[in-house]
């Protein structure tokens, strides 16, 4: 009973912390930038920034399904959380086309957040032996 109890609690705070970050990278993502502060990056940090954006949220996403699924990875899962996370990162660089005056819609984003998502699902399939016991 108590290795259920801590089951079901895992899986709450890895469905939390996924679901935390995600909706805060979508406020990030959707603010205008006279709100954020100024930072002058070198030219291509920008896609390196998307990337990790995406790598993480992958690898939140992953570690909640590998948890529910009893510590086992599942293919179809990697699948599922790499479409989600293209059409996330899809649907976030339109709405800043739309939504926003001072961000625009960038192709090169969303193929940056498309290889971080890519490497985060290939790199959590080598490293998940090191998360079961």
């Amino acid at each position: 009973m108590m290795l259920d109890i801590k089951h079901l609690l895992a899986n709450k705070i890895l469905l939390s912390s996924a679901a935390i970050y995600t909706c805060l990278i979508t406020v990030v993502l959707l603010m205008p930038t006279s709100d954020l502060p100024s930072v002058d990056l070198p030219k291509g940090v920008d896609k390196s920034v998307h990337f990790l954006i995406h790598f993480v949220l992958v690898i939140l996403w992953q570690l909640y399904w590998f948890q529910r699924n009893s510590k086992r990875f599942l293919w179809r899962n990697g699948v599922i959380v790499l479409i989600g996370s293209f059409l996330y990162g899809t649907i976030i660089e339109i709405l800043q086309g739309y939504l926003t005056v001072s961000r625009t819609a960038d192709l090169f984003d969303i193929l940056a957040n498309f290889f971080g998502a890519l490497v985060g699902v290939l790199v959590f399939q080598k490293v998940k032996h090191f998360i079961t016991p």
